[in-house]
């Protein structure tokens, strides 16, 4: 009967919520107890917050629509939110918590929203450039194209420290770009259970207004067990309801712990753009989850399903067990995983320009139906080298050579030459001749592909030259590239190809 008897609510009249002050603070300590409890409780209304950091031996709880405002970092030693509170932040928080901490149903910790623009500061993933619809900005994903291609924002940050903002979208002619997510470290002693949500997330365009999303933020967890059925997102913001503005790119999430009892929701999806089939979506972020006595973590990328949205470019820090659902990753150095799984809907590549994909697996590897590693058109021309099989142009151009000899166009007295090893294939596809139509289409990239187990192959493993698409082109198209795999056994019903392009007329 205490605790009923005791109160410091926030005034406020009727069912205004948004006329409502924050809860105070009462503190209760019997002179037998070493720790104390420190209790915020609103009156079931508003949303006002309670200003709290710094480090106190205190049970705290936080409950009837109570919220406490986390400036730089808070200390507890146990933490209860009840149903309609939360935690919050100006840009990010960080929460220690020696013991348990509990999040209900209705109740969340919650930096959405709370990332860049922090005065003039736009973000590191911001897009490239402003324009009339807007680009969605990059973190863990690259930002989604708007309406006239202007493209999404880059990647930034860690997969395995997560602590970055997420940045705001492009800036589009109904206004600047959407906020970014804020940024999330909790550290957790005991045992942590999320029936509620954590979020990171990035807000998201209003209607059909033409600015582009921002990136979802960062949420970084060290906790002895992750329990509970809720939430913990870092996602992009959609762009406008009419397709016409980009979707912002996941974020980051990163989970170490020493026991997984989490059946919830973790997701760091790129932002779309309703009702358009995925082509304005944000690329995936990045989800790490580590259990201590393992010695290695599990990465997923995986995109909102079924749309996988821009890229997202990785790299390796650690040999982790790769995942990769709706989601399309590119990989611009060497990277070294210890298995990989590629599902349904997803691929992974190398971009336009770089060498070669190099992928080193330790154990086992699985590729998908439907699922496939592709450098399909990524070869030749890089800058201005057309590549060693490139044929002489004429109106009606010859194919591009590389394993064999390039077809000939009828006007054209050579054809692109044959080149590269037999044994141990490296190099990229080349460009096709320049026809009366323009130039010719690329060649097929490079795959290296080292598996220390078992390779399935249920989806493709596709190095093939690009097509010319229009019928009656005159472009001569590029050859194959090439695939060099080697593993301790090759299984499975799919496709290992580097066939050339096909050309776009009989002439050519």
């Amino acid at each position: 009967m205490l605790f009923r008897s005791v109160t410091a609510r926030g005034g406020g009249y009727g069912n205004n919520a948004a006329r409502y002050g924050g809860a105070g603070t009462i503190y209760l300590k019997a002179n037998s107890q070493s720790i104390g409890e420190l209790l915020v409780q609103n009156a079931g209304l508003g949303n006002a917050p309670t200003p709290l950091d710094g480090s106190s031996s205190v049970n705290l709880t936080v409950s009837s629509n109570g919220a406490v405002l986390v400036s730089g970092s808070l200390t507890v030693s146990n933490l209860h939110l009840g149903m309609g509170s939360s935690l919050t932040c100006g840009s990010n928080m960080a929460v220690i918590v020696s013991g348990d901490a509990t999040i209900d149903g209705g109740a969340s910790i919650n930096a959405s929203g709370k990332g860049y623009p922090l005065g003039s500061l736009r973000g590191p993933g911001t897009g490239p450039t402003d324009g009339g619809y807007g680009a969605g900005a990059g973190y863990g994903g690259l930002g989604g194209p708007d309406y006239d291609g202007r493209p999404g924002g880059p990647a930034y940050g860690s997969i395995l420290e997560p602590a970055d903002l997420g940045s705001q979208g492009a800036t589009g002619n109904s206004g600047a770009g959407t906020a970014g997510g804020g940024a999330i470290r909790l550290t957790i002693g005991g045992r942590l259970t999320v029936n509620g949500g954590i979020y990171a997330n990035a807000n998201s365009v209003n209607g059909t207004e033409h600015r582009g999303a921002g990136s979802g933020g960062s949420v970084w967890l060290t906790v002895g067990t992750l329990a509970g059925t809720g939430v913990i997102s870092a996602d992009g913001g959609f762009g406008s309801t009419d397709s016409l503005s980009g979707g912002g790119g996941g974020g980051r999430v990163a989970i170490y712990h020493s026991g997984y009892n989490f059946t919830g929701s973790l997701s760091a999806h790129g932002g779309g753009s309703t009702g358009y089939y995925g082509a304005r979506y944000g690329g995936a972020g990045t989800i790490y989850v580590k259990d201590s006595s393992r010695p290695v973590g599990d990465l997923l990328v995986q995109n909102d399903a079924p749309y996988w949205g821009a890229m997202t470019p990785l790299s390796s820090p650690e040999p982790f067990n790769l995942t990769c659902k709706y989601a399309r990753v590119s990989v611009s150095a060497p990277i070294i995983v210890s298995t990989l799984y590629v599902g349904t809907n997803s691929y992974l590549t190398h971009l336009t320009g770089d060498s070669n994909l190099t992928v080193t697996v330790n154990g086992d590897a699985l590729i998908d139906a439907a699922g496939a590693i592709n450098v399909s058109g990524m070869g030749y021309p890089i800058g201005t080298n057309r590549g060693l099989g490139t044929p002489a142009d004429k109106y009606w151009a010859s194919g591009a050579g590389h394993g064999g000899i390039g077809g000939r166009g009828s006007d054209s007295a050579t054809q692109g030459a044959a080149y590269g090893s037999i044994t141990q294939p490296t190099t990229l596809g080349s460009q096709g001749g320049n026809g009366g139509s323009g130039t010719g289409t690329a060649g097929g990239g490079a795959l290296r592909l080292i598996v220390g187990g078992a390779l399935t192959v249920n989806g493709e493993l596709n190095a093939g030259g690009a097509w010319v698409i229009n019928n009656g082109d005159a472009r001569g198209a590029g050859s194959g590239g090439s695939i060099w795999v080697t593993a301790a056994t090759l299984a499975g019903r799919g496709l290992i190809a580097a066939n050339g392009g096909q050309p776009g007329h009989d002439y050519c």
